[in-house]
């Protein structure tokens, strides 16, 4: 078995695959001990990946766009999720969402995990003809304190994970204005990525490690995921395994993940036009700079041991 170590930005119900694919044997048919952690901060993703102490990285691709011919080359070579898990909060009721309801209001939107909301939103504003200037925002802050802020008072929306949506629904705190996964279209949310030269240097591995995860991927689009509840109990103690399920369920319908683990190339372009709308970027970059395309690595052909 050979030791294949994932840096993630998170602890996520979108990264659901994964969790099928370690918890069903699939990473070990494949001949990998596959091993996960969150590290705090979660930028030290870049140094378990820079120094081979990871194999990948599970985040968010606007790193390795960032990043690209200016401090290090990373390539994404697997797609994770392809929505983006959050939901928008309002403080009043919405009788169906429009983006220019957004005008002149204040949104709180956290920077913990990075750019990545905030250039969703204003991205998606702009393209509904707002104005992204036209909103004013409040992004630099801790996501607790930023809730602890809206449910005192500050802000007219708030950018939160599905789980607390449902919270603050539930207890009348707030409302739901726009579940980004159901409405927020495509985008390449949450994938894998790795230095250039590592993807170069071992291509099987990580090849392997792609093979297993489409098999967890498969497994979600073809069985039940109450039978998922060992699993769920055991990633979320802290919530009730049907409640987990549910939310797993709503994600899934809502197109959370793709058949296919390959990065979506027309999502990955609309994403680069917003993060260069964004100034992450001086351009939008091509699908082949920085997504490991090659077929030793995105070819879904390679047998695994399933006997």
């Amino acid at each position: 078995m050979q030791r294949f170590h994932v840096s993630a930005t998170g602890h996520s119900l979108n990264y659901l695959p994964q969790y099928v694919a370690q918890d069903l044997g699939f990473f070990a048919d494949a001949g990998l001990t596959v091993t996960s952690e969150v590290p705090d901060p979660w930028m030290q993703v870049l140094k378990d990946i820079d120094c081979g102490r990871a194999a990948a990285a599970l985040g968010g691709i606007w790193v390795p766009t960032m990043f690209y011919e200016k401090v290090r080359n990373y390539r994404a070579f697997c797609q994770m999720s392809a929505r983006c898990p959050l939901v928008l909060m309002s403080r009043q009721p919405v009788a169906g969402f429009d983006w220019h309801q957004l005008d002149g209001r204040l949104v709180l939107v956290t920077g913990t995990g990075g750019s990545g909301s905030y250039v969703l939103l204003s991205g998606l504003a702009h393209r509904a003809g707002l104005n992204r200037a036209r909103i004013r925002f409040v992004r630099d802050l801790d996501y607790d304190m930023l809730l602890d802020l809206f449910l005192g008072g500050l802000g007219d929306y708030m950018l939160v994970d599905l789980p607390t949506s449902r919270r603050l629904v539930t207890e009348g705190s707030a409302h739901i204005a726009l579940d980004l996964a159901q409405s927020g279209g495509p985008v390449p949310w949450s994938v894998y990525y790795a230095p250039a030269e590592a993807l170069d240097e071992t291509p099987e591995l990580y090849a392997r490690f792609l093979v297993a995860l489409q098999r967890g991927l498969d497994w979600i689009h073809a069985n039940p995921l109450s039978d998922l509840t060992d699993t769920v109990g055991r990633l979320w103690p802290d919530h009730a395994s049907d409640e987990v399920i549910g939310w797993l369920e709503h994600f899934r319908a809502s197109g959370m993940w793709n058949r296919t683990v390959e990065v979506d190339p027309d999502a990955f372009d609309v994403w680069q036009e917003m993060l260069a709308r964004a100034d992450l970027v001086e351009r939008p970059l091509a699908y082949d700079e920085i997504v490991n395309a090659k077929p030793e690595t995105t070819s879904t052909r390679f047998e695994t041991n399933t006997a």
